[in-house]
């Protein structure tokens, strides 16, 4: 009796489990996820898959992107090994892309010549097969066995078992470098040229290239027939669109002459011509085209790198600057070196921020809330600012009617509501070309003196007893203005390319001596960034070379892709953009050819300390 309800326990639980399975492959692999086709069809009688062919399958819903892997969507070869290769996945289908050969033995790509491969697709009852994007699980998986194309399948189209790319009616020609002229370090002469499309293994060799040699002081007439020490085929560059489209010629730093075998060593300002020839010999595309007659001219460069940016450059504005209006700029000197943009005249920032959030009168000896809460008094006509920021819909009075008031800040001024001076009528006096900032503060009844630009979008005006007020704007960084200024306002700058044109009707631009640094007992943090610069397509940035005057500035580095929408310019986006990095000398970065860079210098200062200096940036190809 016991046995058998032992039984009956036993096959209650049986058919329990067999329930249970059957619910889960009801759930996992329910409305019948499947593949619909596979592309080449990988059967038995199909022709041999040529070495570059992707294969793609296609499914009956989209893909779950994240269950596709290396273990569920595989190649392998005869002896069950991993075959390399890209796995792409876009909608409902699945996408195997091999590495393309390089060698003219069309050995070293993902498939080899005359070899047995299988397509393997995990589906039931793997549970870490495909999945469609609703998650139930690929139905049932498949294995297809094929073989690739011999070495000797040419055709007229083609003349290696390497499928053209006719994805659209671009010609194979070679692209022009960005700098006009190719670099050429005289310790490490290599020279990689890019083209529109892959380049034919078989087709590269030193005789698809004429190369010339003018030295240094040579006439014309002196030219030097010389030949690559190797060529070769490069792996995917980061501007080329297909594997294969570069081709790298090799030197030596003495190069050897074309039938005389003279021996010649590279020197700086030499110049190399390299010329693709035509006939049987020229460079050709998966399809047999043969590529255009081309010259491109190489200049020899000391050293064993080439420098792709370089800060600062007689194009940097004179000012690099950041959002924080308290923070300090930095600027670009005469000597084309780089230092925080302070200046003694712009005070000592004990007053914080200036940044009301309502109306706002100062007066001397009144007590004022600056916009943070906190109460502040100046007894003295001097208001020491970190930065002034007067938004939109504030007005902030100014009482001066008791004699001149200044007002400073470290950093920046930005007047975007209304600056309002009440003041008794005070014309100003003519003032020269070149001024001092004491008698300029003697003469206005209002100044606004910002160390690293002032930008007034909104408007300054004067609320005066007489006709006439003095109003002057003094900054050793830009002055720009876009709102309105009382007229006969003085904007007084050290450089007169700081002052943004046009100048508003009525005021007087005029030059300005201010000194370098910051009072005693200021402390403040400069912050600027650079210029982004492109970097050349055809140069990856790989080395960081930086020279620095004295220690103090902090450097870190920021690459950037082309935005997509405005190109030419770089993407901001966070996801895209890298976050700035620490920079040192010597360290490798590792950007991408043709990408955007910028430096973000940051330097803690205290008055009555010199101010650290950069001399250089310098971004090197390797």
């Amino acid at each position: 009796m016991n046995s058998i309800r032992i039984l009956r326990t036993g096959l209650t639980a049986t058919a329990a489990l067999v329930a249970l399975v059957a619910c889960r492959r009801s759930v996992d692999v329910e409305a019948g996820f499947s593949i619909t086709r596979v592309y080449p069809t990988l059967a038995a009688e199909s022709e041999p898959l040529l070495l570059n062919d992707p294969i793609t399958v296609y499914f009956s819903e989209p893909v779950d992107p994240l269950s596709v892997s290396p273990d569920s969507f595989a190649v392998v070869d005869a002896e069950g090994r991993p075959v390399r290769g890209r796995l792409r996945t876009e909608g409902s289908y699945v996408t195997f892309e091999p590495e393309a050969p390089l060698g003219r033995d069309l050995l070293d790509g993902s498939l080899l010549p005359s070899e047995s491969y299988r397509l393997a697709v995990a589906g039931y009852p793997r549970a870490d097969g495909i999945r469609s994007r609703r998650g139930a699980l690929l139905q049932e998986g498949t294995r297809r066995a094929f073989r690739t194309a011999s070495i000797a399948d040419a055709k007229p189209d083609r003349p290696a078992p390497l499928r053209p790319m006719f994805s659209d009616s671009r010609p194979f020609v070679l692209r022009p470098s960005e700098l006009g002229s190719y670099p050429l370090p005289v310790d490490d002469p290599r020279l990689a040229l890019h083209f529109t499309l892959p380049i034919l293994p078989t087709s590269v060799t030193t005789s698809a290239f004429e190369v010339t040699l003018l030295r240094r002081g040579a006439s014309p007439s002196e030219i030097e027939r010389i030949e690559p020490t190797a060529v070769r085929l490069l792996p995917k560059q980061p501007t080329d669109e297909f594997r294969g489209c570069s081709v790298e010629l090799e030197f030596r730093s003495i190069v050897k002459t074309v039938g005389s075998d003279r021996l010649i060593p590279l020197e700086p300002e030499d110049f190399m011509g390299i010329r693709l020839v035509a006939g049987p010999s020229a460079l050709q595309d998966y399809a047999g085209r043969a590529a255009p007659v081309q010259v491109v001219w190489c200049n020899v460069v000391a050293g064993v790198s080439v420098a792709v940016a370089e800060w600062p450059t007689a194009e940097d504005p004179q000012v690099w600057s950041d959002a924080d209006l308290a923070a300090p700029a930095f600027e670009v000197t005469s000597r084309r070196t780089v230092r925080p943009l302070v200046r003694k005249e712009a005070g000592n920032g004990a007053l914080g921020i200036l940044r009301p959030t309502r109306d706002l009168v100062l007066r001397r000896g009144q007590p004022f809330d600056p916009g943070d809460g906190s109460v502040r008094v100046e007894n003295g006509a001097h208001f020491q600012f970190a930065a002034i920021d007067i938004p939109a819909g504030v007005t902030v009075q100014v009482e001066c009617r008791d004699g001149p008031v200044l007002l400073s800040a470290v950093g920046h001024a930005s007047i975007a509501g209304s600056l309002v001076a009440l003041a008794a009528d005070r014309p100003m006096p003519p003032v020269p070309s070149l001024v001092e900032p004491s008698i300029l503060a003697e003469q206005a009844s209002l100044t606004v003196t910002a160390a690293s630009g002032i930008e007034v979008a909104g408007r300054i005006a004067a609320a005066a007893e007489g006709r006439s007020v003095a109003v002057a704007l003094v900054s050793a960084g830009w002055i720009r203005v876009t709102g309105s200024v009382p007229h006969g306002s003085v904007l007084a700058t050290e450089n007169g390319r700081l002052l943004a044109s046009p100048v508003p009707p009525g005021c007087v631009p005029v030059r300005i001596r201010l000194e370098p640094g910051l009072p005693e007992g200021a402390a403040v943090t400069a912050v600027g960034w650079s210029p982004f610069l492109a970097l050349p397509f055809d140069r990856p940035a790989t080395v960081l070379r930086i020279r620095n005057g004295a220690v103090g500035i902090r450097t870190l580095w920021q690459s950037a892709p082309h935005d997509p929408l405005r190109r030419g310019t770089p993407d901001l986006d966070p996801m895209r953009a890298s976050a700035p990095r620490d920079a040192a000398d010597g360290q490798r970065i590792d950007v991408p050819a043709g990408s955007f860079l910028r430096l973000r210098l940051q330097a803690d200062l205290r008055g009555g300390e010199p101010l650290p200096e950069l001399l250089s940036v310098r971004v090197l190809d390797r």
